[in-house]
């Protein structure tokens, strides 16, 4: 059984919006940019898991690169043991895994593709990391 964590889905994704077998956008989760404009916000000393699907088509290969920090990668998500412990992965179509990972420091860290073509037509985003030290205090004194 794997420990708690924040956990979340990234779907990679593809778009191919003229119909002539090539991929116009990309992104996690299917909108362009998405978490570029709109940060995923998650808190300094939390486990993150991710679960990772590459559903890109028309492309043999994707990748997942994660600035800051490593992460614990685990293939198709079957044994408890991670086979990788990386900031980049690639991936084949329809290839699957899960990601975990912890950010000490409180910032803005960018995953991306590192295919160029796939993060300048969307395939990139933000982590807004933030101190939780604050919250938690304040949960424990009920203010």
């Amino acid at each position: 059984q794997r420990p708690p964590a924040d956990e979340m889905v990234m779907v990679l994704n593809g778009l191919d919006t003229d119909f002539d077998t090539e991929n116009n956008f990309y992104a996690a989760n299917t909108i362009p940019f998405y978490y570029q404009h709109h940060p995923i916000q998650i808190n300094t000393n939390e486990l993150i898991r991710i679960y990772v699907v590459n559903m890109v088509e028309f492309d043999p290969i994707n990748n997942f690169h994660l600035h800051g920090n490593l992460y614990k990668y685990y293939p198709t998500g079957t044994d408890i043991v991670p086979s990788f412990y990386t900031d980049m992965i690639t991936l084949s179509q329809t290839e699957r895994g899960i990601m975990e990972f912890e950010y000490t420091y409180p910032g803005k860290y960018l995953f991306h593709a590192h295919k160029v073509e796939f993060s300048e037509k969307g395939w990139v985003g933000i982590f807004l990391v933030t101190d939780n030290e604050e919250q938690k205090e304040s949960e424990s004194y009920g203010t």
